[in-house]
């Protein structure tokens, strides 16, 4: 079961992240869109992390 959570974050975590800071970097004048995103990345990493532990 842990390993089927790291190759989902390493899978689909990573490029996500990578997506998210092109979007903030580049659409900044977005700001309360871009501010719910992280909000739920942040409660998506919080997931993560009480799956592992």
């Amino acid at each position: 079961m842990e390993y089927f959570f790291h190759l989902v974050i390493k899978n689909y975590m990573n490029p996500l992240s990578k997506a998210l800071s092109y979007r903030f970097s580049h659409h900044a004048d977005n700001t309360k869109n871009s501010l719910r995103n992280l909000k739920s990345l942040a409660e998506l990493n919080l997931l993560c992390e009480q799956a592992f532990h």
